[in-house]
């Protein structure tokens, strides 16, 4: 059966003073959501930032259980946790001008009854010096189904830079 990819929502920063982009009253009417974003935040002390999501502007203590394997071409890890938030990256303002990380955030079965899992994908660029790949699937310890998705940057004064942007998708007729 072949996948419908519906858009959603498409939020692009059009100044360097936001700090949070929400997708708000997902529709249920789907099987699977995926989040792509193109981001770069004001944090410069390294050469990438992390980067936060949460569900349902759900950031209590201990409730996202996750697993990754990070490398950034000079070292590799992995580990298990669990955080008040999924914790991602993207590019800092101290990497190459105008190079955005890219990140892939799967979430299926978003209005089901069971725990709700995210699978994600993401790498950051810098031309010249260390770039990091990253692997991270995390649950969110809540059944209910999700309504709305938050992504904010941290480190730095916590704000996206210009031309961030985030496309929400609704998927149907997954397998």
């Amino acid at each position: 059966m072949a996948l419908t990819y519906v858009a959603l929502a498409t939020t692009t920063v059009n100044n360097s003073t936001t700090n949070k982009i929400s997708f708000n009253s997902i529709p249920g009417t789907y099987t699977d959501l995926q989040v792509l974003v193109s981001s770069r935040s004001d944090f410069t002390s390294n050469a990438y930032a992390q980067l936060a999501m949460t569900f349902n502007n759900d950031g209590a203590p201990s409730i996202y259980f996750f697993r990754y394997v990070f490398g950034d071409g000079a070292t590799a890890s992995s580990g298990t946790g669990n955080t008040g938030r999924i914790v991602l990256y993207n590019n800092a303002n101290s990497t190459t001008s105008n190079t955005f990380g890219s990140l892939s955030a799967y979430i299926p079965n978003y209005t089901g009854s069971n725990l709700k899992a995210c699978n994600v994908d993401l790498v950051t660029e810098n031309n010249g010096t260390t770039a990091l790949q990253f692997l991270y699937s995390a649950y969110w310890n809540r059944t209910d189904a999700i309504t709305s998705l938050e992504l904010f940057p941290q480190g730095g004064s916590g704000f996206f830079i210009q031309n961030t942007t985030a496309t929400l998708y609704g998927i149907k007729n997954t397998v």
